[in-house]
């Protein structure tokens, strides 16, 4: 019996070592070796983030009147607690557009005439030249939001006198992390598994399994390793969330008098001919119109460029100005293709 013990315990001993050097290692590769991780501690070495800018959660996190350098550039929080000038009071003529998302919509690494907004604004505005009229567009995106944060963004527009939102879309949309608020808030019922996988992803031979995992069956189901595609599959409660989210700012937007427009925004890094998550871009442009938004899809206006031209640095693979460029005339060419400037229903109101 003595025997019998001690081969247990050499056994139990060894599996607790090779976890332990198992998780070491898992641990060593997230720190040092994943390029992902390495690209972005190499952006944040070089481009730093004044923590003094943020309080709070997300999506209410930056201080308003707040001035400081985010991802290396100067940027100045407005009263509302946004990244913009002070919203002020409407003049006459004016057509107030507010934009919403995420790091995409702020400008993650640009300065501010570069943004999607100020670049919107500027075409927005050229067009109107000598015609009497106003576009006032501001920035609204909050780095690191959610779909159901950009509800609540959203929500908090719609008590600023605005005209039109401009929902800005990416493919993380639904994907939650530890920083955003729960999708318990959203509404959204959690199953049991998905809890127990968020727990169980803390360890980091987890996660880094999953990840290779997810990657593989990404790999041979939609040709492009990336955990995107399943986080739009019906019955993830990230994407259930969104789904919501789409549907109660439709309706709130419409009580409201305030026009949306929800845009697809693709992916930097695989843009071209064979961009791989048209089939996803088609899905949510088919929700956010039954749910009432116009809808534009910005995948088609990057098959022409490469990556390279419209990513911001080889360490960091948000847009750059060219990319909101693009991105900008293609949404005023749209919106004038619907009648802009003619006056919203706000504006009527007045």
């Amino acid at each position: 019996m003595t025997r019998v013990r001690l081969k247990v315990a050499a056994v139990a001993i060894s599996l607790v070592l090779g976890l332990g050097l198992a998780e070491a290692g898992a641990w060593f590769y997230h720190r040092y070796l994943d390029p992902n991780k390495q690209r972005a501690r190499l952006f944040r070495q070089q481009f730093p983030t004044d923590e003094i800018l943020l309080a709070g959660r997300i999506p209410f996190n930056f201080k308003p009147g707040g001035e400081g350098r985010y991802a290396g550039v100067p940027i100045r929080i407005n009263r509302e607690g946004f990244r913009d000038r002070e919203i002020g009071q409407r003049r006459d003529g004016e057509v107030r557009i507010a934009v919403i998302g995420d790091s995409i919509a702020f400008g993650h690494g640009l300065r501010d005439e570069d943004t999607l907004s100020r670049r919107l604004e500027s075409k927005l505005n050229l067009a109107l030249k000598n015609g009497g009229r106003r576009a006032a567009v501001y920035n609204f995106g909050i780095p690191g939001s959610t779909g159901y944060e950009h509800y609540l963004i959203a929500k908090k527009v719609a008590d600023l006198d605005f005209d039109r939102v401009i929902w800005v879309y990416y493919l993380n949309d639904p994907v939650f992390e530890s920083w955003n608020l729960g999708l318990r808030e959203c509404g959204v019922d959690v199953p049991w598994s998905y809890r127990l996988t968020r727990r169980l992803r803390r360890s980091h031979v987890v996660d880094l399994s999953l990840e290779r995992i997810e990657a593989w069956r990404a790999g041979r189901r939609f040709g492009f390793p990336s955990p995107y595609f399943f986080a739009h599959e019906p019955g993830d409660p990230g994407f259930e969330c969104v789904r919501r989210s789409l549907k109660a700012a439709a309706e709130m937007l419409k009580g409201r008098g305030i026009e949306g427009l929800f845009v697809t925004y693709p992916m930097p890094l695989v843009v071209g001919t064979r961009y791989p998550f048209r089939a996803v871009h088609r899905q949510m442009i088919a929700l956010a119109e039954a749910d009432g938004f116009a809808a534009l899809d910005l995948a088609p206006v990057f098959d022409s460029v490469t990556p390279e031209q419209v990513m911001l640095h080889e360490f960091d693979r948000h847009p750059n100005g060219f990319a909101n460029d693009l991105a900008a005339e293609a949404i005023a060419e749209y919106m004038r293709r619907r009648g802009f400037p003619e006056a919203g229903p706000r504006l009527q109101e007045k």
